[in-house]
């Protein structure tokens, strides 16, 4: 089932950006999309709705007003061109908080987040103490693929796309190898070239020109890149070069 999803933004420009995002997107549907919060407020009575892009500054009615106001809220992801109001925002225990102009790899690891919680809540409800494994949404041809983080072994650049290769299989999403990067910043992998990301964990070893993915897959060094590798891998000595 698809996640259902409104938009609540006083600027038309804003709207109309947010809304492409999420048409891009297989997994939601954008059931409305709503100028102030009187109006939100009504399709909230009338429709099921998973999660809200809620805009902060508006008039008559804030984006926070309203969210303190509803008894049992969906999701939200507040987008908002103040950075003042980010810890309230995230005192109400929202999902994320997106500054404007935002871009579709920022909006994508929000929602990224959404689908990590809700699975996370679900377990709760369920009485499993568990913790879920991270994953991403991948989308290859019509389909959206779930990748987990754990099954990648590299990723390299092919013209507008990239080649993730995983555990077993290989899925070619249409997305730069910048937007690839973008997406995995915060989550342990490193670009160690100009086509290529790896995660840490898997690096087996390493020389001052390669790098060693689970001790059978070697892969270039950039010459750019070498310092941030050898950071990221908390190597302080002196690497011989060849």
């Amino acid at each position: 089932m698809k996640t259902r999803c409104i938009i609540v933004d006083d600027e038309p420009l804003a709207r109309e950006i947010i809304a492409g995002y999420i048409n891009k997107i297989d997994n939601l549907e954008l059931l409305a999309v709503c100028s102030n919060a009187l109006d939100a407020f009504h399709i909230l009575k009338e429709k099921k709705v998973d999660l809200i892009f809620l805009d902060i500054n508006m008039p008559q009615i804030s984006g926070i007003e309203f969210l303190r106001s509803l008894s049992n809220p969906p999701r939200v992801i507040f987008i908002t061109a103040h950075k003042e109001y980010a810890l309230e925002g995230f005192e109400l225990d929202v999902v994320d908080y997106l500054m404007k102009p935002v871009s579709f790899s920022r909006l994508l690891r929000a929602v990224d987040k959404y689908y990590t919680i809700s699975d996370n809540t679900a377990h709760l409800l369920g009485g499993e103490n568990i913790s879920e494994e991270e994953y991403i949404y991948l989308k290859e041809n019509k389909k959206i693929v779930k990748v987990f983080l754990s099954e990648i072994d590299y990723i390299e650049a092919m013209g507008e796309y990239c080649q993730v290769f995983t555990e077993g299989k290989r899925i070619i999403p249409k997305m730069s190898i910048k937007f690839m990067e973008d997406m995995l910043a915060d989550k342990e992998f490193i670009r160690i070239h100009k086509s290529l990301i790896v995660p840490v964990k898997k690096i087996s070893a390493f020389s001052a020109s390669t790098i060693e993915i689970n001790k059978k897959k070697e892969l270039p060094i950039g010459r750019s890149y070498k310092n941030s590798v050898l950071h990221a891998l908390k190597y302080n000595g002196k690497l011989q070069e060849t």
